[in-house]
């Protein structure tokens, strides 16, 4: 019986840690969306801008 305790205090554990590594990798990936989306608009205005300014 105690075995089986502490085999399920170490399964709670583990899943603990894989359910916080998932959550961590995709606030990564949404962080890296973020900064990709940023970047290109930022870029895109940048180039509008540019455009515009080359056409006057």
């Amino acid at each position: 019986m105690r075995a089986g305790i502490i085999m399920l205090h170490c399964l709670l554990i583990i899943a603990g840690i894989l359910y916080i590594l998932l959550n961590i990798s995709t606030l990564m990936h949404t962080i890296d969306m973020m900064y990709a989306i940023i970047y290109i608009t930022t870029n895109a205005r940048m180039y509008v801008y540019w455009q515009c300014k080359a056409m006057k």
